[in-house]
C-alpha cells in the first residue's frame, strides 16, 4: 500500500484535530467553519487595518486561506496538547482558552503571512488604495 503524501498526512492530522476540538467543545462542523472563517476575516482587519482593498483581495485569495488554515492547524495542535493535561477544566474555561488562542489580536503579534501570500497585493498595486 502506498504511503500518504505529506499533504495528505497534514490534511488527516488537521481533520483529526478538528474532530477532537468539536467533540471537546461541543461544536458542530458548521460552527467550527464559521468560527475559523470569522477569525480569518478578523485577522485581515488587524493585519491591514487601513487597507480595505487589500483586505478584500486577500479575502478572495486561495493562497491566503491555505496559509491561514496551516497556521490555524498549528494552533489547534498546541491547544490540544495543552488542554489534554487539563481534564477537570470547566467547559467554559476550555472554550475561553480556545477563543483566545485563535483571537486575531493574539495571532497578529507573532504570525504574519509570507511574501508569496501577500504578493498578490503588489501585483495589483494600482488597484490597492489605502483608505
Amino acid at each position: 500500500m502506498p504511503t500518504a503524501t505529506l499533504v495528505q498526512q497534514h490534511q488527516k492530522k488537521a481533520l483529526t484535530a478538528k474532530q477532537e476540538v468539536c467533540r471537546m467543545l461541543g461544536m458542530n462542523e458548521q460552527e467550527y467553519a464559521e468560527h475559523q472563517y470569522a477569525q480569518g476575516l478578523s485577522y485581515l482587519q488587524w493585519y491591514l487595518p487601513n487597507n480595505r482593498k487589500g483586505r478584500s483581495i486577500l479575502e478572495r485569495s486561495k493562497l491566503y486561506w491555505n496559509w491561514y488554515k496551516v497556521m490555524w492547524n498549528a494552533r489547534e495542535e498546541v491547544y490540544l496538547m495543552h488542554i489534554g493535561d487539563m481534564h477537570e477544566m470547566l467547559l467554559d474555561k476550555k472554550k475561553w482558552l480556545y477563543r483566545e488562542l485563535h483571537a486575531s489580536y493574539n495571532v497578529i503579534t507573532d504570525t504574519k503571512p509570507p511574501y508569496h501570500v501577500t504578493s498578490v497585493l503588489f501585483k495589483k498595486e494600482k488597484e490597492v488604495a489605502y483608505e
